[in-house]
């Protein structure tokens, strides 16, 4: 029988919620923190649930595609992602903000 891992990582960024919250729901603002290049969000515009995402990030001298597909999204406080990366890996992805403060946000991934 096989044995699962479930992890998840949290911290707290020294950023407000509206600041963390541009960053996840605007695809444009990947290619400045997540290393890779948006190639087309569709339909365009902030993330919405059935919006696809594909990106491509190049890692040992070649370019690999990276897809998103947008679940369920609840601004400014979470966003979930299937993200399809080489060789048919499939993350779902649950993120979730959570204000500490005015100019603190926790992070959550599931």
């Amino acid at each position: 029988m096989g044995v699962a891992l479930v992890v998840c990582p949290t911290t707290v960024v020294e950023a407000p919620i509206s600041t963390v919250w541009r960053l996840l729901a605007e695809p444009e603002a990947y290619e400045s923190w997540a290393g890779v290049e948006l190639v087309e969000a569709s339909p365009p515009g902030p993330v919405q649930k059935g919006q696809v995402i594909r990106f491509r990030t190049r890692e040992f001298g070649r370019w690999w595609q990276v897809r998103f597909d947008v679940g369920h999204v609840e601004p400014a406080r979470t966003v979930e992602l299937d993200v399809h990366l080489p060789f048919g890996t499939v993350n779902h992805e649950q993120v979730v903000l959570t204000p500490v403060d005015e100019q603190r946000t926790r992070v959550t991934l599931n």
